[in-house]
């Protein structure tokens, strides 16, 4: 009965006989979540007559008088008990002690005070979880007084009053935790005794409590499951070490070790975490380079090493598709970018300020579409600007100031200024904000702020912290948390940039920045009819002063359609030049005024244009303190369809000054002060609307207009065709849902990261019958998918990703879709079978991802029949139970992407599937036990450019034609397998090879001297094989360091630092420069002989010298005999 405004209840009386509520005598769970309770004491009372009641959640019901606690003492069979988010005080009732049976204890964000060690919590014989976290407790980090609850799993003490006690504990405690929060306010020490002694945690948390000593390496090594570790804001150093027997035994997923004291070297072996995601180590000493074995982490999506001492070259390989966010401002690092990054397509940050970096801006940045915020100033780049950026749309704060760059700023970066994005821009914090609007966004769980949402139970959300400086002349803005949609920043100071534009055959050029004119340097004779487009964007640069512009300058051309005065902090106009003397350009269709200063005046002025149909004033300073009135002046616009009113400061109010807008087709208010209850029958009379996106509003509800029985409600809105709710904060998402069912000419709906949580929301997406593109991600959405989404013929994209969705797929509606294409049902509880056979009809079907689902192997018939689809994406990455590759596959001709690691397959490698698929381009088969041979397909694949089949079972020879079959290769891994044989020589042909990995195998021979032909190859190891041999000689093999050929005998050379004889190679002599292997063969064997003859002779005269070296070398043999067996592996010996 929770979220009801519920303040009392009145309960039956019973009789002595069945002491109270006769009919409830059975009753377990009892969820009254969030109600208005008066009386908090009486109710806890009645409910403890209920004699069966094993679960209460009292969450967020305002208890707040002082006597509640009397009440808790009656619940002595309760199980679990949640009081968080209230306003209880004083500390726990000493009756607390009876509760005997409880499991789970949850009274976090109260207002508790009183010392643990004093407190009756340490009776709680049955406790497993117990969480006191935002209260005032005064805790002892020794944990010493719950030593004796042996069922202790789960404890969250953070933001409390942490205290190290003076005598220590020689006693061991009895429970095993697998969590341990305590974060915050601590008052110095060393790590507490007790850790010594915990061999099962998961997640760990002891930030900011200024804990001394060396970083516990111990606790990596004991907890061999442990998955997060936080130990930000502490006094540690010390080196990052573990034995390597454990370097691969534990999954860490997160490791945050920010503002510590922690030097040395970067540990390679965190490059072989496959589940780490996140690397947040700022302001230590770490220093050397980042080492080659990150080009493993295939996972990672943050990595933030800013404001240490690490140097070198950043690594071309490392290029993790999952990264998102990258933090290396600071350092000492030097070299070109190359390649590093380039297959990072979730890029949202990039921050390479403050380092050495030199050569040109990479073409290939216009891969990174999500890009966001690119910060690489204060290095060495020169060249030009590349017109690529021009190509990164969700760009949004550009700093590459303090460079030598040159040439043209590219005009185009005005795209930027046009679109909605998934992201959303930084709010700054605790300073002044620059001239655009800014939305401030709920604090996410973690950060500093208190939070309302519901503490996540796995991880510390650490990445949501992470923090973005862009400074422009003096002044420095740090952002921090959600963002919405705009450019904000761009700096491109301090280098030798010139702001030329050109226009077909015209050059404009700009006055001062205190306004705007435009000379005639072209011909008169073509006079300035022509010129239909006029892009001025962006002219007088970031950070000036307010602007004020002359409007009757642009009354000459008279053909003009479109105008971009955006980006040029205009603040207004000079008097008597307004926007009204544009009233000429009869043609101006398109006025583009976004991210400037203008205020709710730009109104009065803006009717003087009757054929404009777009107005853009994104991030302006338009807002609700001054008088709407001025709106009402758009209905002159008899011809507008676009108008972006997005990042200003609108409140509600603004809905019903636009409902003259009779022709308007797309209305864009996100971002702006909307809150609350948010009434849509303002908009009612905007019959031609097909676009509306009011996303990141702190909205929680909606109000719609009636309608009759004939228009079935919103009248005004039945050309709505697309809306985007992005971002908002709804309470209740059933009622949200069935009210825009009544939308009659909805196609796509975006309701991504709304804050849907209630189990009744998945009724109302039943009457989205029309509906042909669904978004609903990232909420918090359960059960299974409702039966009547197979009414959804339509919807071709489905995206339910990383919600908490349930079932079996088979027996979902999902597989009545028959007009769907894209279906993401990734990160949630599905159980997916991997013949996929439920999903055989929908013949559109053309992407599936369904990784980290439960994929199961459950099906013990084969299917027969052939799937109707072809599809060109397959994700089913995770968690499978084993069996063979699916037989559908064998069906599919059309496949690009392909990832079926962790699965555990069986049978031999699917050679098939490359013959069948031309077009393929990634294939990732990791992680599995796939054995037999490599057998490559009849054709070459040109598009391939990704295999991954590392982690199998796969032996014999690598084919010797790899090279000429798979010439595209970027990325080729087959470590951890047992191939044995030569490395065949064709590799050298894959002349886009950027991470060759073929470690952990059995190989032999030599390294053939072709590889060193591969220049651009970044990642290069083959370690842990039987290769021999000198290592040849490559200016690039000397960049990989030893742990790229570790693991050989019998392999010596630079940049091992042993030689043949087992001693440190000495510089080679200088000679004449040669590519010839057989010339310095020859010349080796003719040294050999010629010493050789020498000793020979040596010998022959003097018998004493004779006798000595017989005696050498039979010391010698001995020695090397004992070195051989020593050091062969032991299957090598037998």
């Amino acid at each position: 009965m929770g979220y009801n405004p519920i303040e009392k209840f009145i309960f039956p009386k019973g009789n002595d006989e069945t002491k109270g509520c006769t009919g409830l005598r059975k009753l377990k769970t009892l969820y009254l979540h969030g109600l208005n309770v008066i009386n908090g004491s009486s109710l806890l009372q009645s409910l403890g007559s209920f004699p069966s009641l094993k679960t209460v959640d009292l969450r967020s019901s305002k208890f707040s008088d002082a006597t509640t606690n009397r009440g808790r003492c009656e619940f002595v069979h309760l199980q679990e008990l949640y009081l968080s988010r209230n306003n209880l005080m004083g500390t726990l009732p000493s009756c607390f002690a009876n509760l005997t049976s409880l499991q789970v204890l949850d009274v976090s964000s109260n207002k508790l005070t009183g010392d643990i060690s004093l407190s009756p919590v340490k009776s709680l014989i049955s406790i497993q979880d117990l969480r006191l976290s935002n209260n005032h407790f005064q805790i002892p980090v020794s944990l010493a007084p719950f030593f004796n609850l042996s069922k202790l799993k789960r404890f969250y003490g953070e933001n409390n009053e942490i205290y190290a006690e003076t005598e220590s504990h020689s006693l061991t405690p009895k429970f095993q935790l697998n969590t341990i929060m305590l974060s915050c306010c601590g008052d110095g020490g060393i790590l507490p005794e007790f850790l010594h002694h915990q061999h099962d945690l998961r997640e760990v948390d002891l930030s900011h409590n200024n804990l001394t000593g060396e970083f516990p390496n111990w606790l990596l090594e004991n907890n061999t499951k442990l998955e997060y570790l936080v130990l930000a804001n502490n006094s540690l150093a010390g080196l990052l070490q573990i034995p390597d027997s454990l370097s691969k035994a534990f999954n860490l997923a997160g490791l945050y070790l920010s503002d510590n004291k922690i030097s040395g070297g970067i540990p390679s072996w965190l490059g072989d975490r496959p589940s780490l995601e996140d690397i947040i180590m700022p302001n230590n000493h770490l220093e050397g380079p980042i080492p080659l074995e990150f080009c493993r982490l295939n996972n990672l999506e943050v990595l933030n090493l800013a404001q240490n001492n690490i140097s070198g070259s950043l690594p071309s390989c490392f290029s993790p598709p999952s990264i998102t966010q990258v933090h290396l401002s600071k350092n000492r690092l030097d070299g070109q970018l190359k390649e590093a990054f380039y297959n990072s397509s979730s890029l949202v940050t990039l921050d390479l300020g403050y380092n050495r970096l030199d050569g040109s801006i990479p073409t290939w940045i216009g891969r990174l579409m999500d890009l966001t915020y690119l910060t690489l100033s204060n290095n060495n780049f020169e060249g030009e600007l590349p017109t690529e950026l021009c190509q990164l749309n969700q760009l949004r704060l550009v700093d590459l100031s303090q460079n030598n760059l040159f040439g043209c700023i590219p005009p185009c970066l005005d795209v930027t200024a046009l679109h909605d994005s998934d992201h959303d821009i930084v709010s700054p914090s605790s300073i002044s904000m620059p001239p655009v609007g800014y939305i401030s966004m709920p604090p996410t769980y973690g950060s500093n702020s208190t939070s309302t949402a519901e503490a996540p139970n796995h991880g510390p959300p650490m990445r949501k912290e992470e923090t973005v400086e862009f400074r422009t002349k003096n002044n420095s803005y740090f952002y921090q948390g959600k963002v919405l949609t705009g450019m904000s920043g761009i700096d491109l100071s301090c280098n030798k940039l010139t702001e030329a534009f050109e226009l077909r055959k015209a050059s404009i050029t700009l006055a001062p920045p205190a306004s705007f004119a435009v000379s005639k340097t072209w011909p008169v004779s073509m006079g300035v009819n022509w010129v239909i487009r006029l892009d001025l964007h962006f002219t007088r640069g970031w950070g000036l002063s307010e602007g004020y512009l002359n409007a009757s300058l642009f009354s000459a051309f008279e053909q003009l359609q479109f105008l971009d005065l955006s980006s040029n902090s205009i603040a207004g106009f000079v008097d008597n030049g307004g926007l009204d003397k544009l009233s000429r350009l009869r043609n101006l269709e398109i006025l583009d005024l976004a991210y400037n200063m203008f205020n709710n005046d730009i109104f009065s002025s803006i009717n003087a244009l009757p054929s404009l149909k777009s107005l853009y004033l994104f991030g302006n300073r338009l807002n609700e303190t001054i008088d709407l009135q001025g709106l009402d002046k758009l209905s002159r616009l008899r011809n507008l369809e676009i108008l972006d009113l997005g990042g200003n400061m609108f409140n509600n109010d603004i809905l019903s000054s636009l409902n003259t807008l009779q022709s308007l087709k797309y209305l864009y208010l996100y971002g702006n002060r909307l809150n609350e209850t948010v009434d849509l029958q303002g908009l009612d009379s905007l019959r031609n609307l097909e676009d509306l996106r009011m996303g990141f509003n702190p909205i929680e509800k909606f109000i719609f207009p009636k309608g009759n029985d004939e228009t079935k409600g919103c009248t005004g809105l039945r050309k709505l065709k697309t809306l985007y709710l992005h971002g908002l904060n709804v309470i209740n998402g059933s009622s949200l849902l069935q009210s825009l069912g009544s939308f009659p000419s909805l196609k796509t709906v975006d309701l991504r990261s709304s804050k849907f949580s209630d189990s009744t929301t998945n009724r109302g997406l039943c009457k989205f019958v029309h509906l042909q593109e669904l978004y609903l991600s990232r909420n918090n959405l359960m059960g299974t998918l409702p039966s009547c989404f197979a009414n959804l013929t339509s919807l071709r994209v489905l995206d339910v990703s990383s919600n908490k969705f349930t079932g079996d797929i088979s027996l979902s509606p999902v597989k009545s879709l028959i007009s769907i294409q894209d279906l993401r049902l990734s990160n949630n509880h599905f159980q997916i079978p991997l013949s996929l056979s439920p999903l055989f009809n929908l013949s559109k079907l053309k992407k599936l991802y369904g990784e980290n689902n439960e994929i199961i192997n459950a099906e013990t018939e084969s299917h027969s029949s052939a799937p109707k689809f072809q599809l060109n994406t397959i994700m089913l990455s995770c968690c499978r139970d084993g069996g063979i590759l699916p037989e559908f596959i064998h069906h599919q001709h059309d496949l690009r992407k392909v990832d079926l690691s962790h699965n555990n397959l069986t049978g031999e490698f699917p050679n098939w599937l490359l013959e069948n698929n031309t077009k393929l381009e990634y294939l990732v088969l990791a992680n599995n036990s796939l054995a037999g041979l490599l057998q490559l397909p009849n054709h070459s694949l040109m598009g391939l450019t990704t295999l991954n089949i590392s982690h199998n079972l796969f032996q014999g020879h690598i084919p010797k034609e790899i090279g000429e079959y798979l010439p595209s290769l970027k990325g080729l891994n087959l470590s951890r397998n047992a191939f044995d044989g030569s490395i065949p020589s064709s590799i050298g042909d894959m002349n886009s090879l950027q991470s060759l990995d073929l470690s952990f195998n059995q190989l032999s021979g030599k390294i053939p001297p072709q590889l060193v032909e591969l220049d651009s190859l970044s990642f290069f190891s083959v370690a842990h094989n039987n290769l021999s041999g000198n290592i040849p000689k490559s200016p690039y093999f000397c960049t990989y360091g030893d742990n790229g050929f570790d693991g050989n005998p019998f392999l010596y050379g630079l940049p091992l630092s042993k030689s043949c004889y087992g001693t440190k190679s000495p510089s080679p002599m200088p000679r004449a420069a040669t590519d010839n292997g057989e010339d310095n063969d020859l010349f080796e064997t003719v040294s050999y002989i010629i010493v050789f003859l020498r000793i020979a002779a040596v010998l022959y005269i003097n018998p004493y010298w004779w006798r000595s070296w017989f005696y050498f070398v039979e010391t010698r043999m001995t020695s090397c005999y004992y070195f051989v067996v020593d050091n062969l592996p032991r299957r090598l010996r037998h």
